[in-house]
């Protein structure tokens, strides 16, 4: 294969996903001195799309942009229902021909090239090759903007298209508000589909007019043209039609992505950054932009792709229920949700680079209230030692909710790579030790921080009250100290108003991100740990036969144990573990001692198998003691004990519908019982409760070489985060339905 020149970067695709991307390395200093092509069969000089984005005028995205912003409104209008101000946001529009200008004007500047062909495959090889139909390139770094492919989507996925054609015209009489969008206005045929209009008045006598379909069948133009002239005449009578824009975007549960290598990166809608909600397209695409050139993530090769979110899920069941009563809060759900995943990040990675342990969680406790106190709730704080709870009344009577976070970090020193990484070091146990975030907690603050913000935008139209719990010491609190879920229930974070049923998630680095994986009943093990004191006589170690040894006796105990989860338990019913993990005896190689200690931990699955092993335990130790001259003092639980962590039944059936709508049905799976234990256990003990775990591991990554939790290099790609606001907020929604 003939390569004809390389490159150190190529654009695939000259749309405006790759010019809002030229437009943010410009910024930054990234396209200069680079040998670079962009490869498109069009030079992008067609005026036949708009872009749109909600922002604040001292937002960064309308500072960078706002030399061609043509026009902005400050108010909403759904059919003919009184306009609403959407104060301080307003909603900015943008021709395509200006962004196209401005990034050939950038092309310009850096000398980049432009070959008008089609690119037909891409692979890597040394460096990565682009075939297109004429020639073959090379380049070191490559974003990909080709729409996805959509034939592998999965039958039992919800796919659907949004397909929209619209008019620019100008109206012989004015009869425009120019200071309002109609974003929506339902008076025109569903058919088999839903359908509305949009209209963007530029001034009192043109607009873009556009007929926008949710269905399976793709809007046609004949049949467009009609309802528009229909439609334009009855409002605003006679017209002229100035210019046609028209286009598809796919729609699904389970969106595919395309795939990508190491320096392959998609952006636009093969990233997933195009979605059926006004206003997200432009603002996805640039915010992804910013994370592609971030910190310097370009020049060290590291790469962030954003997460498709499935929140068009709620715009379709708002559209196809034509609630009009409701939309102006599914509308501000949907802009705060999307407009939400920066923060939840941000506040992520400050609570990582600023850990905390068990019961010391004061700067993450403080960080919280400010941010539920900033929402209007009312907030208890200092609850189970720094636990905070905050409280969100709906508008509407219904349920009370509880929504749990933990917060605590570990004593591990941290050896990812990531800016953000933890330098934070304390004293543990007597000791100086590092503190690392090294099980996702930090991540689990940061998406009920973000669940409490969307909430709280949609407090009115909530059926029932919700409670967010933020929980210390979920890895156990320091010896002496009581702390954790235990000490919240005791010290009444179910009470006042007492909670009906309790949702929970953990983010799991071995799990693929955009997946939700769960089991109704024991999903975590309880567990109790366990001290044996095997107390016998010393002697010489010449003259064993003086001596009643207590090592020995323990070794047979310890063997002993074991036919505990070979003949006693059933095993094809339920999993559990009886392990000894340290043993303490004696201090010389010739004298065998009095006293020998065992510590160990028993985990089960169900309060049955708890009962049967303890009191098995027990037996063993003390009878093979006592067979061997000795005493055994069994100490069981020794200093904790973590109920099963059992999620209702009944209740999980009910919500398992909303975790499929949050992450598609193919990505919610069912799996075995695990041997680890939460204490989440202690709030499903007292109602009911759903606690499952969200994906946090970089897609295609073998679950095998990702880094286990509790570990100093534990990682999460932080594209999960949404899923786990997403599902949250479905589960309390739906749950509010449920029980009225």
């Amino acid at each position: 294969m003939s390569i004809n020149n390389h490159y150190d970067m190529v654009f695939v695709g000259w749309g405006a996903s790759t010019c809002i991307l030229m437009i943010e390395m410009d910024k930054q200093s990234l396209l200069t001195a680079k040998n670079i092509l962009i490869i498109d069969p069009s030079d992008k000089r067609e005026n036949n799309k708009t872009f749109c984005f909600w922002s604040k005028k001292g937002d960064e995205i309308y500072k960078d942009f706002k030399t061609i912003v043509s026009k902005s409104w400050s108010s909403i209008q759904i059919n003919d229902n009184e306009s609403s101000s959407i104060d301080p946001l307003e909603y900015f529009h943008i021709d395509c021909s200006d962004l196209y200008e401005l990034s050939r004007k950038i092309a310009l500047k850096h000398n980049i090239s432009h070959e008008k062909e089609a690119v037909l495959k891409i692979h890597e090889n040394k460096n990565l090759v682009i075939k297109t139909s004429e020639n073959n390139y090379s380049a070191s770094w490559v974003f990909d903007s080709r729409p996805p492919d959509l034939k592998n989507l999965s039958k039992g996925d919800f796919n659907i298209s949004q397909s929209f054609y619209g008019l620019k015209v100008k109206l012989t009489e004015a009869k425009l508000d120019p200071s309002v969008y109609r974003m929506m206005d339902f008076r025109v045929s569903q058919k088999t589909a839903t359908q509305f209009i949009y209209i963007l008045p530029y001034d009192s006598t043109s607009a873009l007019i556009e007929l926008t379909r949710f269905g399976k069948e793709i809007i046609n133009k004949s049949e467009a043209e009609k309802e528009l002239d229909a439609f334009i005449r009855g409002q605003f009578g006679s017209y002229e039609i100035l210019d046609i824009e028209q286009g598809i975007i796919p729609m699904s549960s389970n969106l595919p992505r395309m795939p990508s290598g190491k320096n392959w990166v998609s952006i636009g809608t093969r990233a997933g950054n195009v979605k059926p909600s006004t206003g997200y397209a432009f603002k996805n695409m640039y915010r992804h932009a910013q994370l592609i050139c971030s910190g310097g993530k370009l020049k060290s090769n590291k790469l962030i792709e954003m997460k498709n979110t499935q929140l068009f899920l709620l715009i379709i069941t708002f559209l196809t229920s034509h609630n009009l009563s409701s939309q102006s809060n599914v509308f501000q759900s949907e802009y705060i949700v999307d407009g939400i995943e920066e923060k939840v990040i941000d506040w992520r990675r400050d609570i990582h680079q600023n850990p905390e342990l068990g019961n010391r969680e004061v700067r993450t406790a403080a960080l919280v209230t400010k941010h539920l106190k900033s929402l209007g709730m009312e907030v208890q704080t200092k609850v189970g030692v720094t636990g905070v709870i905050g409280v969100l009344k709906g508008g509407l009577p219904g349920p009370v909710i509880a929504l749990r976070a933990d917060m605590d970090a570990l004593p591990v020193l941290e050896r990812t790579p990531v800016p953000f990484a933890s330098k934070v070091k304390t004293i543990y146990d007597g000791n100086e030790t590092s503190v690392m975030h090294a099980c996702g907690h930090d991540s689990h603050v940061a998406i009920l921080m973000g669940v409490a913000e969307v909430l709280s935008s949609m407090q009115k139209a909530l059926k029932g009250t919700v409670k967010f719990i933020f929980q210390p010491a979920e890895e156990g609190a320091p010896k002496g100290e009581e702390g954790g879920a235990e000490l919240m229930v005791k010290e009444g974070a179910l009470k006042n108003p007492n909670v009906d049923v309790i949702f929970g998630l953990h983010i799991n680095s071995q799990v693929e991100v955009g997946k939700i994986t769960y089991r109704p009943g024991g999903m975590f093990a309880g567990v109790g740990d366990l001290k044996i004191t095997v107390k016998g006589k010393s002697s010489h170690g010449a003259d064993p036969w003086s001596s009643v040894d207590p090592i020995v006796t323990s070794a047979q105990i310890i063997n002993n144990l074991q036919t505990i989860i070979s003949r006693n338990v059933n095993i094809t019913r339920n999993a559990a573990v009886v392990t000894i993990g340290a043993i303490h005896g004696g201090n010389r190689s010739n004298i065998i001692p009095e006293k020998v200690e065992m510590l160990g931990t028993v985990r089960t699955l169900s309060d049955y198998d708890e009962k049967l092993i303890f009191e098995r335990i027990r037996q063993i130790a003390t009878k093979t003691a006592e067979a061997n001259g000795a005493e055994a003092v069994v100490e069981l639980p020794y200093s904790s004990h973590y109920p099963v962590t059992f999620n209702n039944i009944e209740l999980t059936a009910k919500m398992l519908p909303s975790l499929k709508k949050a992450a598609g049905a193919s990505n919610v799976i069912l799996i075995p019982a695990e041997t680890g234990a939460e204490d989440f256990s202690f709030f499903a003990n007292e109602v009911p409760g759903l606690y499952f775990y969200i994906g946090g591991m970089p897609k295609g990554q073998d679950p095998k070489m990702a880094a286990s939790h509790h570990t100093p290099d534990f990682f999460l790609d932080e594209s999960g985060f949404m899923l786990g606001v997403d599902a949250m907020v479905n589960l309390v929604a739906d749950y509010m339905e449920i029980a009225r």
